[in-house]
């Protein structure tokens, strides 16, 4: 992988992590993991919501992954 700039991204090591936690969460619980960008101006809505289902999340969710659902820039 590079940038458009032709340089290997910053915290790939970090990205291919997540991407292979997302991998196996979405197999193990059969569900599908996305992401999207959310505009400013609606990203109060996006962060109660996040904060919201954070709440919610069963107990079974490792908690490094739980954490990360509250914050939301």
């Amino acid at each position: 992988m590079r940038t458009v700039a032709g340089r290997t991204p910053t915290n790939l090591d970090l990205f291919l992590e997540i991407d292979r936690e997302i991998d196996a969460l979405e197999r193990e619980r059969n569900v599908q993991i996305g992401f999207w960008h959310v505009s400013r101006k609606h990203n109060a809505i996006a962060d109660r919501l996040a904060t919201a289902a954070a709440l919610r999340a069963p107990p079974s969710i490792p908690p490094m992954l739980s954490s990360n659902i509250l914050t939301v820039s």
